[in-house]
């Protein structure tokens, strides 16, 4: 297969619907969301102040002749903006015994 990268720069929007559509999946080998609420508050002021933020890296991958995209960096960033447009945000109790479930299903 061959190996591209596209660069560019996405709106807010661009990727909130591209979660909310189920464009981009997050792969079993990736923790669950864990950030607490000061990191989300944290990412979204430097959005607020244009600061720097890590690229969001997606691998596009063919899986049985259909093209699947794959979080492999920012899956935190891109929940902690979801959770934030949706202005809510998970009980932390909940979201540390579904990781424990992951982690004993998956070694």
């Amino acid at each position: 297969m061959k190996n591209e990268v596209y660069y560019g720069e996405y709106s807010l929007k661009h990727w909130i619907d591209m979660i909310l559509y189920g464009k981009i999946t997050l792969p079993k080998y990736q923790r669950a969301f864990v950030w607490d609420k000061s990191k989300v508050v944290k990412l979204l002021q430097s959005f607020q102040e244009e600061h720097f933020s890590p690229p969001v890296v997606i691998g596009s991958y063919n899986n049985e002749g259909k093209a699947e995209n794959l979080i492999i960096d920012g899956q935190q960033r891109l929940t902690s903006l979801l959770l934030a447009y949706l202005r809510i945000y998970p009980i932390k109790k909940k979201f540390k015994q579904i990781n424990e479930n992951f982690a004993d299903e998956n070694g």
